[in-house]
Parts: C-alpha cells; sequence; structure tokens
C-alpha cells in the first residue's frame, strides 16, 4: 500500500464518541486499527466531488521561462561534463534521483519530492549583465531639407513680399501646401546639378547622412575608357557649386584635355588629364610639348575662371598674388625651364620690326578670347566654338612656315662646330636646286643626310663631354640653324613644285619632305629637354619664342597633315600593287589554264591521228585472217608517265632537240628483227613519200598486195607501231651520221613525222 503523506482524518462519529480509557491504549498499535483508518479515509474520498483544477497564473508562465532561460545557458557554458546530456531547448529537466550536478556526493540521497531552489538563489542564478555587448548609439539622421539652411537664411535677411497670401488646403482633404521658396531652391539646385561634366549625376549626401563632395573630376581608365565621376569624400565646407571636400577646396577638379586631332575627316579629342590651362584652354604636358603650346603666368592667371567657381574666397585671394613664385609642386622642372625663358623675354626686340605695345595688345585681346564660366556653370570640357574654327583652320600650305623667314636675320656666327656643319650642308644644298640637272635620288641622298646630322648631334651632346657645349649649341640652334633649315626646306618644296607641279600631292615629294619635317620636330624636342636657359643678346630678345610661335607650331601642324596625306597615298599606291599583283596573278592562272587546254587539243589530236593511220592500215589489207594480227596499239600505252602516273613531255630548254625523245615506240624497232627488203621499202617510201600524209601514202603503197608499186606488199606483215618506230629510228641515225660528217642534212630526213 502506498504511504501517505498526512495521517488520515477523523470522522464525525469518531470526534463525538468519548475518548478510550487507558485500558484500550495497547490496541492503538494493532494493525488492525490502520487498516480501519485507511478504509475511512478512501471511502471519505470517494464521496468527495471532483472540482476542475484552476488555471495556472501568468506569474507561473514568468516563472518557468525565466528557468528554462537560466538552464539553457549554463548548459551552453557548463564543462563537457554536462554536454553528454541531452539538449531539450524549452523544457524542464527530466526528475531523477540524483537532484543536483555530479559533482555532489552521490552516497547523501534527498527527498524525491524535494521542490528545487528558485534560480535566482541556487546555482543556476541568472548572470547580472544580459548583454555583454556595448549598445551602439545611432544619431538621427538630418533631413534632406537641412542642407538649403544656409539659403534660407539668406532668403530670411531679404524677405520678398508675397503677391498673394498662400491657399490653405481645406478641412478634409489630402493636398499639402509646400512653401514656393523651398521649390524655387530645389530647382536651382537641380539646374546647378544639370550641367555637370559628362552628365554625372550628383549626389549630394552619402550612405551615412553626411554631406558629400560634389566636385566632378575627369579620369582615364584603360578598360572602361575616359569617363568623370563624383568625388567620393564627404564635404567640409560650402561653395556656391555645393559642399567640397579638403582637396577640391584647396584645388580644382582634374579636367580633359581639349586637344583635338583630324584625321580621315575624323575629329578626335585627347584622352589625357590636362595638366596647365593654355590660351587655348586646358591642356596636358604631351599635347603642350607636342604642339608647342607656351604658358605664362599671366595667361595662367586669366584662364583661372575655368575652376573659379570650384574654389573659395580664400584661394581666389591667393591667386591674385604675383605669380612669379611658382611651387615646385605645381610645376615641374621642364615647365619652370619654360617659364624662366618666357619671362625672361616680356616684349620682342624694335628691330625685328615688331612694336612693343603691339605684344601688350596681343596678349590682352588673347586673354579676353578665353573661355570663362559664368556663375554655378559646370566644369564639362566640352568642344567651344572657338577650337572647333582653330581645328578647321590648319595651314593647308607650307606658306605658313616660311613666313619665319620674314624676321630679321640675326647678326653673329655660330660658337660650336656641329652648328657650322649643319650651317654649310644647307647652304651647299640649297645651291644645287639651280642645277636642272638634279634628280629626286640626289635631293632625296641630301635630304638623308640632314636627318642622319639632326639626329647625331643631341646624342652626341647628351654624353659627359658634350653636355659641357650645351648651352652654346642650342644658343647656336635656335639662333642660326632653325633659320638655315627652314631656307633649305622651302628651297626643296619649290624644287619638288616645279618637278612634280605639286609638293603636297605626290607621294614621290612628300617621301622626301615628310621625314625631313619630322626630324626637325624632333630635333627642337630633344634640345628642349636640355636643362640650360638662352640668356637674351639685348632686353626684350625672343629667340626662343620666335622660333616656337611662328616655326615649330605651324610646321607641327603641318607636318601632322603631310603625314596623314602621306600615309594616304601610300595606302593607295599598295592598293594599286595588290591590285597589278592580282591582275598578274590572274592572267598567269588563265596563260596556264590555255597552256593545259593546248596540250589537251594537241593529245587529243595526236590521238586522232593514231587511231586514223590504224584505220587506214586496216583498209590496206584485204585478208580478214591477216588483219586480226595486225592487233592496234593503244595510244595511252604509248604516252610517258612518272612514277607517280602523272603524263609528262619531253620538251626542249637550251636548244632545238637533234634526236626524237624517247619513246616505248622505239622500243618496238629494237625487238622486231626486220628483213633487208623490209629496211629498203621504209627507206624509199619515206623519201618518195615525204610530206605530212607520208604514213598513209607508205601503207598504201608498201602494205596493200593491190598496189601498182613494184615493192607493193613487202610492209604486209608490219602493223602501225613497228612502221613509225623504224621510220623514228631511221631519222635519228641520219640525223647523227649528218651531224659527226658535217655534211647538210636532207629536207625528208626533218619532215619524218614523231609519232604519237
Amino acid at each position: 500500500m502506498a504511504r501517505l503523506k498526512q495521517p488520515p482524518r477523523v470522522s464525525a462519529a469518531a470526534e463525538s464518541s468519548p475518548q478510550p480509557s487507558s485500558s484500550h491504549a495497547s490496541d492503538f498499535f494493532h494493525p488492525a486499527a490502520d487498516d480501519q483508518a485507511a478504509i475511512e479515509q478512501l471511502h471519505t474520498e470517494s464521496l468527495a466531488t471532483d472540482a476542475p483544477p484552476l488555471p495556472p497564473s501568468p506569474a507561473v508562465f514568468i516563472g518557468a521561462e525565466l528557468l528554462n532561460a537560466a538552464r539553457i545557458d549554463h548548459r551552453r557554458n557548463s564543462p563537457v561534463i554536462d554536454m553528454a546530456r541531452k539538449n531539450r531547448a524549452g523544457k524542464l529537466k527530466r526528475a531523477s534521483l540524483i537532484p543536483e550536478s555530479a559533482r555532489t556526493n552521490l552516497a547523501v540521497r534527498g527527498d524525491v519530492y524535494e521542490i528545487e531552489l528558485s534560480p535566482e538563489k541556487g546555482n543556476y542564478a541568472l548572470p547580472e549583465k544580459v548583454n555583454k555587448k556595448p549598445l551602439k548609439i545611432v544619431k538621427k539622421k538630418p533631413h534632406a531639407l537641412a542642407k538649403l539652411r544656409p539659403a534660407e537664411d539668406l532668403a530670411s535677411t531679404h524677405p520678398d513680399m508675397r503677391s498673394s497670401p498662400p491657399q490653405v488646403a481645406p478641412v478634409g482633404s489630402d493636398s499639402i501646401a509646400i512653401d514656393t521658396v523651398t521649390e524655387e531652391i530645389l530647382s536651382s539646385k537641380a539646374n546647378s546639378h544639370a550641367n555637370a561634366p559628362g552628365n554625372v549625376r550628383i549626389e549630394e549626401s552619402l550612405d551615412n547622412g553626411k554631406p558629400r563632395c560634389t566636385a566632378v573630376f575627369y579620369k582615364y581608365d584603360k578598360i572602361t575608357g575616359p569617363a568623370y565621376r563624383q568625388c567620393l569624400r564627404p564635404g567640409t565646407g560650402q561653395t556656391d557649386d555645393g559642399f567640397r571636400c579638403g582637396i577640391h577646396l584647396g584645388k580644382p577638379p582634374v579636367v580633359r584635355c581639349g586637344e583635338m586631332a583630324i584625321s580621315d575627316n575624323v575629329t578626335t579629342q585627347c584622352y589625357r588629364a590636362a595638366a596647365k590651362v593654355t590660351a587655348n584652354g586646358p591642356r596636358c604636358p604631351t599635347c603642350i610639348e607636342q604642339q608647342g603650346y607656351e604658358t605664362t603666368p599671366r595667361d595662367k592667371r586669366k584662364s583661372a575662371p575655368i575652376h573659379q567657381e570650384d574654389q573659395p574666397t580664400k584661394i581666389q585671394r591667393r591667386k591674385s598674388e604675383p605669380a612669379g613664385k611658382p611651387t615646385s609642386s605645381e610645376k615641374t622642372k621642364n615647365q619652370v625651364r619654360d617659364l624662366q625663358e618666357e619671362s625672361s623675354n616680356p616684349a620682342p626686340a624694335r628691330k625685328r620690326g615688331r612694336p612693343q605695345k603691339d605684344g601688350s595688345i596681343a596678349s590682352t585681346e588673347l586673354n579676353h578670347q578665353l573661355p570663362t564660366r559664368t556663375h554655378k556653370s559646370g566644369s564639362r570640357p566640352t568642344i567651344s566654338q572657338e577650337e572647333t574654327g582653330r581645328v578647321g583652320q590648319l595651314p593647308e600650305s607650307i606658306d605658313t612656315v616660311f613666313s619665319f623667314l620674314d624676321l630679321e636675320e640675326r647678326e653673329g656666327t655660330c660658337q660650336t662646330k656641329r652648328a657650322r656643319k649643319i650651317l654649310h650642308v644647307c647652304e651647299r644644298y640649297c645651291a644645287n636646286f639651280q642645277d636642272d640637272t638634279h634628280s629626286i635620288d640626289a635631293v632625296t641622298q641630301n635630304a638623308m643626310k640632314i636627318q642622319e646630322a639632326l639626329q647625331q648631334t643631341p646624342k652626341y651632346y647628351s654624353t659627359e663631354i658634350g653636355k659641357k657645349h650645351q648651352l652654346a649649341f642650342k644658343s647656336d640652334a635656335y639662333s642660326f640653324v632653325f633659320r638655315a633649315l627652314t631656307l633649305y626646306l622651302r628651297d626643296l618644296h619649290d624644287w619638288l613644285v616645279k618637278t612634280y607641279e605639286s609638293a603636297t600631292e605626290s607621294l614621290e615629294s612628300l617621301r622626301v619632305i615628310a621625314p625631313l619635317m619630322q626630324e626637325i620636330l624632333a630635333f627642337n624636342d630633344a634640345i628642349r629637354q636640355w636643362h640650360v636657359t638662352v640668356p637674351q643678346r639685348q632686353k626684350g630678345d625672343r629667340v626662343v619664342k620666335d622660333v616656337q610661335s611662328r616655326l615649330i607650331t605651324p610646321l607641327r601642324r603641318v607636318s601632322q597633315s603631310l603625314s596623314v596625306r602621306l600615309s594616304q597615298l601610300q595606302e593607295g599606291e599598295e592598293r594599286c600593287k595588290q591590285y597589278e599583283k592580282m591582275e598578274r596573278r590572274m592572267k598567269e592562272r588563265r596563260d596556264a589554264q590555255s597552256e593545259q587546254i593546248r596540250a589537251i587539243e594537241a593529245m587529243e589530236e595526236r590521238k586522232k591521228r593514231w587511231q586514223d593511220l590504224h584505220i587506214v592500215r586496216m583498209q590496206c589489207e584485204p585478208d580478214v585472217y591477216r588483219r586480226r594480227k595486225l592487233f592496234h596499239t593503244r595510244f595511252e600505252d604509248l604516252v610517258e608517265r612518272d612514277a607517280n602516273g602523272v603524263i609528262f613531255e619531253r620538251l626542249p630548254i637550251f636548244k632545238p632537240r637533234s634526236t626524237p625523245p624517247h619513246s616505248q615506240v622505239s622500243e618496238l624497232a629494237d625487238e622486231v628483227e626486220w628483213t633487208e627488203d623490209e629496211e629498203t621499202a621504209v627507206l624509199e617510201g619515206l623519201q618518195y613519200c615525204a610530206g605530212p600524209r607520208v604514213f598513209e601514202k607508205i601503207f598504201k603503197t608498201y602494205c596493200d598486195p593491190r598496189s601498182s608499186h613494184s615493192r607493193g606488199g613487202d610492209l604486209r606483215n608490219r602493223s602501225v607501231a613497228e612502221i613509225i618506230s623504224k621510220a623514228r629510228w631511221i631519222r635519228s641515225t641520219m640525223l647523227t651520221l649528218r651531224q659527226e660528217s658535217g655534211e647538210p642534212v636532207e629536207e625528208w630526213v626533218t619532215g619524218i613525222p614523231i609519232l604519237p
């Protein structure tokens, strides 16, 4: 029987009955008394009604969840011994005889029905700190209209009078009244970014809500090509065009080089990034060096409005300072040298026929013509009408280059030996043009010698010994050598025009004059790299400036156009050569086909002649039985073939053939034995029946027994192949005997046909 937790209650009858006396106390310990008490308790419970259990309170659920959470956290952080237990997430621990962990003493057994302690008081206490990671404090992002506060402040200082009061939306409508000032500000911002270079879509904020730099810079990538991109840095300062980062506050963004090139009627723009601003717009160092653009501090100061809106007031104030102090970070060594040469020549010399005020007026007009930008306009490097006109106004003739000779010739002599050598060579070759017997080959050789001299000179002065004389030679080059080269170039041009009627449309003339121009430009580019400055002979001397602007710049454009024309003419000549080669190849193919057709026709004709001879021979034999013995020799069996079975023919090459070629027909004459009468009949027939139809006549005269000739029927037993082979043998033998004895050969011998 199960053990009761509480003693059984005493019934009412028992309570009302008197207590037993002490005499009956010994009966309480009797087993029958315990059975009676149990029976009474069961009877009482059976009479009681079963009431439905009450639902658990919410506190019970909260306590169970806390207990489960504590147990799960304990299992995750428990040692390896606890990992062997089953992980039952969200369930209570199964009741067991071991209420505590395995580290407790197993000999001490507790009560099975003992309630475990609360998680907050026992070994499973919850940690004091729930979340060990620090919380991330996120600030509220500013609204998009917060960036418009400065503009609103400016507008608030000068309020505009409204023409009419703002309209109020009626009650119950979904419309919202929007201020017109905000709309105007948003539209102005949209219009300011509409003209961004390369149609870049300007984003005014970053992902974290901070303002983004609105500067757009140019970058060239070999994979993606040229493109404009917006700066990815956050904006630290605000300008008229929007926020700018610390880098673009100090300097304008990079733009694309505006140099345009024309090739095959196609205009292309340089893909490099511009480094300097010249009188013709932004240019890269390569185009400045090739085209001979010059950039003075005044030009830079005048061309500053290209990026003026991208710079704050402090930067503009810095640009107003004198430009005679260039920084090392903005100019390379070559640029500093060019600025020193140009600054040392502020005005042309009076004796060169150019007043000083003309230069200032020209520079002022040039500065007024520089492309400027309006307020809040983008820095997109588009092709302006002035640049398009300048590209279209390339000199079509070489007369622009020869205008350099209009300047007054400089007095003095060359300081270096190599400069004097170039001068003497040019003078001597110029005098050769006066000779009417001068050929194009001699002119080409003279031009090549001048090119070799121009190539070797920079190499010599690049050595350790030659570097000491670079200044002297550079002075001689700009003072005398370029003038002598221009004189030779003009005389060469006049001689080519006189000889070929055009020096720019003739391929022979362009092959002479175009390489010479290119070599002169390469010579100028080489000596410009020297780190020496040509001194001035007097104040306002423009020796370097005149050569660069009056000679090198137009010569470079003329050389480029002539090179394009030369390549076009060379391509045309190459196409003509290819066409002639193709025509010659087709003609050879047609001739080969014609020769093959003639050979086939000749073979067919010989084959037909061979068949006709057999027919005539059969007709000359009246006996049918004998006619069967005159077998027909196939023509294909008598034709010579090589080891591969291809038919070939023996032809005379060095001299006419004296003997007939080897043939299988001649082998038959050696195998068959002939009688004297038969040989005499063949020899007599070849003499008296000579002609193109000699064998037909021999067959009718000497093979037919019905013939009236005295020797008729002597060759009745011989076939066509045997008679023809004997005739070939007689022909070759007679020719050999006549050649050995030196006697003339009879006509009937040479007239014997060679068959088949």
